[in-house]
């Protein structure tokens, strides 16, 4: 035992000072982190309040470079989501304009683009189609949110513990207000559809769906990649 507790320990293992001397240095100082000077004219070292930090040249000028690449990496980052974001845009104003298609393929550029079409769920809809079979392809499950706080009795709050043991038991008999478990206790029902079960269902004959049921093609999800292998540089077209 004495040996597992010395290595959870050493796996906590941090600064040397402690929590409270951190933080109460951070409260002292305005800027929340200090800095120190370094050889290198106008750069300075960032850090805690409470220890102090010497940087060799080497070590500053190589930290100095890493915080360039990644200011670099950060540009070059926003700008391409930015282009993605754009792209994406009119990719989809091109395939809602060409009902079923689903992307493009290319042996020379040696890609693949999948755009496939999303699929929605009515979920009332589907449950009048479906009938007796509904939980065969659709999944249901009852998800409870408890606020510890605003179910508090004179027994203190809630816990996991607490909950586990007496959930099954009416909150009104352990000195819960009606309106306070409306208010602490939030009910919600979600829905797993099997996707690829049900298409197949339809397909068959075996299922027919109301109108509305289901909806293909609102929205698309996009990936390119490789068509073969290992993707080569990109040809002229």
């Amino acid at each position: 035992m004495l040996g597992m507790e010395t290595d959870r320990r050493e796996k906590r293992k941090g600064f040397s000072i402690s929590a409270a001397e951190v933080f109460k240095a951070r409260l002292k100082h305005k800027d929340r982190f200090a800095t120190t000077a370094t050889d290198i004219p106008g750069v300075s070292a960032r850090h805690e309040p409470a220890v102090e930090v010497s940087l060799a040249r080497k070590t500053a000028a190589r930290l100095l470079g890493l915080a360039e690449g990644l200011r670099r990496v950060k540009a070059a980052t926003e700008a391409a989501k930015k282009q993605k974001g754009d792209d994406e845009k009119e990719l989809k104003g091109i395939l809602k304009e060409h009902e079923g298609l689903t992307g493009i393929q290319s042996e020379a550029h040696n890609l693949k683009l999948n755009a496939v079409p999303t699929v929605e769920y009515d979920l009332d809809l589907l449950r009048v189609s479906l009938g007796a079979r509904f939980p065969t392809f659709v999944d249901e499950s009852i998800v409870v949110t408890i606020d510890p706080g605003a179910t508090a009795n004179a027994r203190g709050r809630w816990t996991e513990s607490r909950v586990r043991g007496l959930f099954t038991a009416a909150f009104g008999h352990r000195g819960v207000s009606e309106d306070r478990v409306r208010e602490g206790i939030q009910i919600k029902t979600e829905y797993t559809v099997h996707r690829d079960e049900l298409e197949k269902a339809v397909a068959r004959d075996e299922v027919t769906l109301v109108e509305g049921a289901v909806t293909i093609g609102r929205d698309y999800t996009i990936g390119v990649v490789p068509l073969h292998g290992n993707q080569p540089s990109e040809p002229e077209i």
